[in-house]
């Protein structure tokens, strides 16, 4: 997606990737420029009393899952089968902790952002719900951060896409049926060809330069034993992170691929928790910067920042 997941949720703003496609729409009185799709169909579930979409971000291979299940928010097959398993101790959680469990047993994990999307309680109380799960044996968590995920014990998902673990599986080519559930795979895009040279890019926005990004092996050790400190641990201090990257981007632009191998860190952790935050700080210059969704973006350190450590 060209907007952080956070920004699709909110709505408001409209970054399309295709903006003639975008326009042949309007024309035709079925499509708008407002950033409100996401928004109404995640309000169009919550009506029906649905659980709420999934949206997900996968960065190998680089696409957009968006799983809209038509499911209650506490199917009565799962909570008996809950009730099997935990006996009467599941009846005797609180909401949100069932509603928890639930998700987990349709989607094969929960993460507290998952569960915040379909409660009103406080975040902080979510959190203390999901840790009293773990820590009473009905959940284990792995993940650090904002990646923490929680799944039944023994039973850790297969993989991230793996976003309905029951009833609905992703496939390569969209058929009827995946139309019907909203599962689009970004590879069908694939197939299409595109019309003019217009609606063709550039080659600057597909191949990046080999000199910014190629590193040879003794350069690349090197920055593996800047990082082995990070990479080594499974949370660090906010402070020892953005040295350990400003340290890493200096004199040379890296990318998310690279840091998240360097760092041994997530997309998501990186980009939302350090590069999003330094950049806006000042700490970081892009490679890119007329074009903040390039598919190849670099960072590196500013010379004003580079004598701070």
């Amino acid at each position: 997606m060209r907007l952080p997941l956070e920004d699709a949720l909110r709505g408001g703003t409209s970054d399309c990737r295709n903006r003639k496609l975008q326009k042949m729409f309007q024309l035709v009185g079925i499509g708008e420029q407002a950033g409100s799709g996401i928004p109404k169909i995640y309000r169009n579930w919550s009506q029906q009393d649905w659980r709420l979409p999934a949206l997900l971000e996968e960065v190998e291979p680089d696409q957009t899952l968006l799983a809209m299940l038509m499911v209650n928010l506490l199917p009565e097959e799962t909570l008996r089968e809950l009730d099997e398993r935990f006996g009467v101790t599941f009846r005797e959680l609180s909401d949100d902790q069932r509603l928890a469990l639930v998700t987990v047993a349709l989607e094969g994990k929960v993460t507290h952002a998952r569960l915040k999307c379909m409660s009103a309680t406080h975040p902080h109380d979510l959190t203390k719900a999901l840790s009293a799960l773990v820590r009473d044996g009905f959940l284990e968590s792995g993940g650090i951060a904002r990646g923490t995920f929680y799944f039944f014990p023994g039973e850790p998902p297969n993989a991230e896409a793996d976003l309905v673990a029951q009833n609905y599986k992703f496939v390569e080519k969209t058929s009827p049926e995946d139309l019907l559930l909203g599962i689009i795979p970004e590879e069908i895009f694939d197939d299409l060809e595109p019309s003019s040279d217009d609606l063709k890019l550039s080659s600057d926005d597909l191949e990046p330069s080999s000199d910014d990004l190629e590193l040879s092996s003794d350069d690349w050790q090197s920055l593996m034993e800047i990082a082995v400190t990070v990479r080594n641990k499974g949370k660090v201090s906010t402070d020892i992170m953005e040295t350990t990257i400003l340290k890493l981007c200096q004199g040379r632009f890296l990318n998310h691929k690279q840091l998240q191998e360097l760092l041994d860190r997530s997309y998501n952790t990186l980009r939302l928790g350090y590069l999003s935050k330094m950049h806006k700080k000042g700490q970081l210059e892009l490679r890119y910067p007329d074009k903040l969704t390039h598919p190849n973006q670099g960072y590196r350190t500013k010379k004003s920042s580079s004598s701070d450590y």
